[in-house]
């Protein structure tokens, strides 16, 4: 699985400006876990577990932060 990132919005929450071509922040990394689709709090939404060394998980935390991330998986 590739994890890729992409400019998130603006500080006022609207689409970002000048958005280029999403980046890849993790490449082929194991897929671990993908936990139920409902979690405990009744809410849904989208987990998937990957392997990944101390700094590409700082790397995704830091991503996480400003943009958007994205999966893709290999076949």
């Amino acid at each position: 699985m590739d994890v890729l990132a992409a400019t998130g919005a603006d500080e006022f929450g609207g689409p970002p400006s000048g958005a280029g071509p999403a980046v890849e922040v993790v490449g082929d990394r194991p897929v671990l876990a993908v936990p139920a689709e409902e979690g405990p709090s009744g809410e849904v939404g989208s987990l998937v577990v990957i392997a990944a060394t101390s700094e590409e998980a700082r790397t995704l935390a830091g991503h996480a932060i400003s943009s958007r991330l994205s999966v893709t998986i290999r076949g």
